[in-house]
């Protein structure tokens, strides 16, 4: 038997592997928004519309962005996509499509994948994964 241990998308060799990267992922969802959201610093054209530039936001920008300009913002995951926010809405929405991201990324599960098991259809759940919960509490985050 091969087992195997998934984490986040990542496939690692060791639980002890795993949960380490549940602490990386825990720093990315504190600080690394652009995973989940694209923000760009938008101005009036004077005509009653936005000029939107194509330069995106880094993660240092979002996370301290400025009180007296106008931004768009697009959730990765959700498709949505909004234009005149203050900072205070688009530290709102950075919030709201990390939920999106975190539970996507299934943030409070480690998968045990034993990749030996038999490829029948479909597939008995026991012999092919387990489900572990992460060591850190991730359940803020959903």
């Amino acid at each position: 038997m091969s087992v195997k241990f998934v984490y986040a998308g990542i496939i690692f060799d060791t639980l002890a592997e795993a949960q380490a990267q549940v602490i990386v992922m825990e720093g990315w969802l504190e600080n690394n928004p652009t995973y989940w959201i694209e923000v760009k610093e938008v101005s009036s054209n004077g005509a009653g519309g936005w000029a939107v530039p194509p330069v995106v936001l880094t993660d240092s920008e979002i996370n301290n962005l400025d009180d007296t300009k106008m931004y768009q913002v697009a959730s990765i995951l959700a498709g949505q996509n909004l234009i005149g926010l203050t900072s205070g809405e688009v530290t709102s929405k950075v919030s709201e499509y990390k939920l999106n991201y975190a539970e996507a990324m299934k943030v409070t599960t480690i998968f045990r994948v034993d990749t030996t098991a038999p490829t029948e259809v479909p597939p008995r759940i026991d012999e092919q994964y387990l489900e572990i919960q992460t060591d850190i509490d991730m359940s803020s985050y959903l």
